[in-house]
């Protein structure tokens, strides 16, 4: 009789090349117009790593339809206007149209929602980074369809790990508005799909900004128990909500975690992060599946983040994922460091294989 090692399974990567391009030239700045930083070659890169590694992924082609969820997760009123919005810039003449928000939703009294033009949109936004374009609500649907799709595939098969490659990134949307790049939010409408199939879901955000989108969506729900492990809202994006005394209210009253990290910190004292607070509130939590919002823009090399983490911090980030020992999916977040950015998901990936073996 012979013997050998299993082979491993490869990591299941749901995702959609665009069928056009989809790259914000720019955004306002705080009344700068700088060029933007979510490059449309942050996925492609990263479709390319995954293809030279084909024995690591298989690419998987997203099947299930995301409309339902991303009505579940969004005022349907917010998805609509988002489509229209979209559609009015397909129809102008100016090619590869982009529209900025410039008046907001403020006055909680009188904030009557019309949108009749472009110029309305602003009801839904919160921020003057996030310009809508031509693609924006075929490519936000796209991305929310990757990882529903990787979350029914992954129950569906009695799987254990999959992986959504979502552009744009999910954690900032919220209910009803958009901002720092996010339009539907991902994690959430796989949140969703799972609690179709189990009773208990944590999303871990490990991003280097807060996923406040996330947190608004289930701050008083029991059945999602929010982590975010992120920089200091006080000095960076997105400044209104990510402080440690957000806890959830009415039944989510103690299911909303969220964890400063310092500034330059390190691999050694953010795996103890996440060993220390992360891991004991999340088991005794006792989910069925873990949904893990990644943002790789907290490497030291990342042009919007002042986190020291690095290849190794990816790598035991992994294997911490896996140590947990929950069904897992993974959904593409954040992360601007072009060059690197493949490399740093690709660690990542690496380090939860290796805890296969450990």
């Amino acid at each position: 009789m012979t013997t050998g090692t299993k082979a491993k399974k490869p990591i299941r990567t749901f995702y959609q090349e665009p069928t056009k391009s989809y790259s914000p030239p720019k955004e306002y700045n705080f009344g700068e117009l700088i060029p933007h930083a979510d490059s449309g070659s942050r996925a492609s890169l990263i479709e390319s790593l995954i293809k030279e590694h084909s024995s690591t992924y298989e690419l998987m082609e997203p099947h299930l339809d995301p409309l339902p969820y991303l009505n579940k997760v969004h005022a349907p009123e917010y998805v609509e206007a988002l489509e229209a919005c979209s559609k009015k810039l397909q129809e102008s003449e100016e090619s590869n149209a982009w529209f900025f928000p410039s008046v907001f939703r403020v006055n909680q009294e009188f904030n009557r929602q019309h949108v009749q033009s472009n110029k309305h949109v602003g009801y839904y936004a919160f921020d003057t980074f996030t310009p809508v374009g031509e693609e924006t609500f075929n490519q936000a649907s796209r991305s929310a369809q990757s990882a529903v799709s990787a979350m029914d595939w992954m129950l569906n098969n009695n799987e254990s790990f999959a992986y959504a490659l979502c552009r744009p990134s999910g954690h900032h949307a919220c209910h009803d508005y958009f901002g720092g790049y996010c339009f539907f939010n991902n994690a959430a409408c796989a949140a969703e799909r799972a609690l179709e199939t189990v009773k208990k879901v944590v999303i871990l955000d490990v991003d280097y900004h807060h996923g406040n989108g996330t947190q608004s969506i289930y701050y008083d729900r029991k059945d999602v128990f929010v982590i975010n492990v992120h920089a200091d809202p006080a000095k960076v994006f997105p400044y209104f909500a990510g402080f440690e005394d957000e806890v959830g209210t009415g039944e989510g009253e103690g299911f909303n975690l969220n964890i400063i990290a310092e500034k330059d910190i390190q691999t050694h004292d953010y795996v103890e992060i996440l060993e220390n607070r992360v891991k004991p509130a999340l088991l005794n939590f006792k989910p069925d599946v873990v949904i893990v919002s990644l943002g790789v823009d907290t490497a030291a090399t990342d042009p919007l983040g002042d986190f020291g983490l690095t290849e190794d911090s990816f790598e035991a980030i992994g294997r911490f994922i896996k140590s947990i020992n929950v069904p897992t999916v993974t959904v593409q977040e954040g992360g601007y460091d072009v060059a690197s950015i493949s490399k740093y998901v690709h660690a990542y990936m690496t380090g939860y294989l290796q805890g296969e073996t450990a």
